[in-house]
This record gives C-alpha cells, structure tokens and sequence, in this order.
C-alpha cells in the first residue's frame, strides 16, 4: 500500500511539473510584458526546485519503505523457521513423553509381575505344606490296614484254556483230510 502510495505522488508531482511547464510556455511567447515572463520563469523555477526536494524526499521515503518491507521479509522467514523448529521440538517432546509413559507404565507391569510371582510361589509352598499336613492327618485316621491277600487265582480260566483246541500248524501245500479238518477247525 505504502508503495503505491509513493508511487501515484511521484507520477502527480511529475505530471504536475509537466502541466506547468505547458502553462509557461504560452506565456513567454507573449511579446508584450517581459516582466510577467521573468516572474513566470522565476515561479517555474522554484516550482521546479520545490518538486525536485519533493522528489527527493519521495525516493528516500520509497527506499525507506522498501528497506523495511525486506527487513520486515526477512524477520517473517526467521520467525517462520523459528516456529518450525518449535514445532518439531514440540513433536519431539510429546514423543519422548509418550515413549517415557510407556517405559513407566511398563516397569510398573514388570513390577506387578514379579510381585504377582512371588504371591505364586508363595502359594505354591503353602499348598505343598498343606497337602503334605493332609496326608498325615488322613494316615492317623485311618486304622492300620491289614496286609492285602492275594487274589485266589481262577480255576474256571485254567479248565478254559486247557479245554481249547490248539489249532495245528499247517502249510498249504500239505492238504487237509476231512479226520484233519475237524481237529484243526475251532467250532464257535
């Protein structure tokens, strides 16, 4: 805005001088009054003077504004990359943060672990101690028992297996007469 601004006074002074300078130049044609001509060529002269320092003054002010706009440029380029940096600082924090939670939370999931084995064991031995207790207590409840017999042996199987027909061993190339047949057959 500032630069448009500097530029449209420079193209209005100028065109200002121009305009001027059209309106003299009639006048120093007129033969008749040479002192009104002197006095136009004065005013001319310090209209031009007053737009040059004009000019002047409007180019140190354009190169001004334009220093400020590039250093102004320039501080957003830094600021940006600063943000930037703070963004990924952010990132690499909240990361960090997160894997340290984890780490956390993970130990006290080992610790539990370890407490929880521990319990375990514990119960495991109490268990053993108590089963052991039971067993004695079950054996001096318990009468003596008298030694076990032995199982009378079965006579009956023993007539059973002497009353079986062995069937006898036999090639095939040896053939088979009917008195044969009948003592080598198991009849069911």
């Amino acid at each position: 805005m500032a630069r448009k601004r500097l530029s449209d006074m420079v193209r209005q002074e100028a065109e200002k001088s121009s305009t001027a300078e059209v309106e003299i130049v009639p006048d120093e044609s007129v033969i008749g009054v040479q002192s009104s001509a002197s006095s136009a060529h004065e005013s001319v002269d310090s209209a031009k003077l007053d737009l040059e320092d004009k000019i002047i003054e409007l180019k140190m002010a354009l190169e001004t504004a334009q220093n400020q706009e590039r250093s102004l440029q320039e501080k957003l380029l830094q600021l940006q990359a600063e943000l930037e940096d703070k963004n990924q600082f952010i990132d690499r924090m909240k990361t960090e943060i997160q894997e340290a939670d984890l780490k956390g939370k993970f130990k006290q999931a080992q610790e539990a672990a370890l407490q929880l084995s521990e319990a375990n064991s514990k119960l495991i031995e109490e268990l053993k101690t108590l089963k052991q207790e039971n067993e004695s207590l079950k054996a001096a409840l318990q009468p003596p028992a008298q030694p076990l017999a032995q199982p009378p042996q079965s006579k009956p199987l023993e007539k059973a297996k002497s009353q079986l027909i062995r069937r006898p061993y036999s090639s095939p190339s040896q053939p088979v007469s009917g008195e044969d047949f009948s003592n080598s057959t198991w009849l069911l």
